[in-house]
């Protein structure tokens, strides 16, 4: 069918182009998304060492009067859960209560110890928040990799449906286009911002 717009192969070169455009932008997202996952999760992991090892005495302490209560570094994200418990725990008349309450209490009262587990917890929430987000541009790419890949097959009987009905189409492809790639750059851009957060707040409290 002829038109002054479009040609036999004018729709083939178009769902050509955004197939293969989408897949590309699959791949860099995912691979954005694994990479900020992995630094948000090592910047989780230098908190939790810091942690670790700057009350080791007291959590040591803890480990030889409670040897069912371990608490490691696997598992800072407890910390404050433990340490009140611990208060609660040993109050007077125990018979550990002098030995232990008192470190116990201090850390509690602790402004950077607080400082940093604030910080954890935060980028630990960002981290798994980042990940469920990702489900959106996720699924409108999938749906952009499989319009373009259907109407590829289409194409000559959407031609021959007469160029209102290719130009259509041809225009909410591109729209679509366009949504799932605003909606990609604004999901990379929140998550970039995650880190940068953090390091505002990890220089108030050094």
């Amino acid at each position: 069918m002829d038109s002054t717009f479009f040609s036999e192969s004018t729709g083939l070169y178009l769902y050509s182009a955004l197939f293969q455009g989408n897949v590309a932008l699959l791949g860099v997202l995912a691979v954005f998304v694994v990479f900020k996952s992995q630094e948000i999760s090592a910047t989780i992991s230098a908190i939790d060492d810091r942690l670790f090892h700057e009350y080791e005495s007291v959590i040591r302490l803890q480990a030889g009067l409670m040897s069912d209560f371990p608490l490691g570094i696997a598992d800072m994200s407890q910390l404050y859960d433990r340490l009140e418990r611990l208060q609660a725990e040993y109050q007077p008349p125990h018979p550990q209560s002098s030995k232990f309450l008192t470190p116990v209490e201090t850390l509690l009262k602790d402004g950077d110890l607080r400082r940093m587990f604030d910080s954890r917890m935060f980028l630990s929430r960002q981290r798994d928040h980042m990940l469920r987000r990702f489900r959106a541009p996720l699924l409108l790419i999938v749906v952009a990799i499989t319009f373009p890949l259907v109407m590829t097959i289409l194409a000559f009987n959407v031609y021959n449906s007469g160029p209102r009905i290719e130009l259509t189409v041809s225009f909410c492809a591109i729209l679509y286009e366009f949504l799932t790639i605003t909606w990609s750059t604004i999901y990379v851009l929140n998550s970039v911002s995650i880190h940068e957060f953090d390091k505002g707040q990890d220089m108030k409290a050094s």
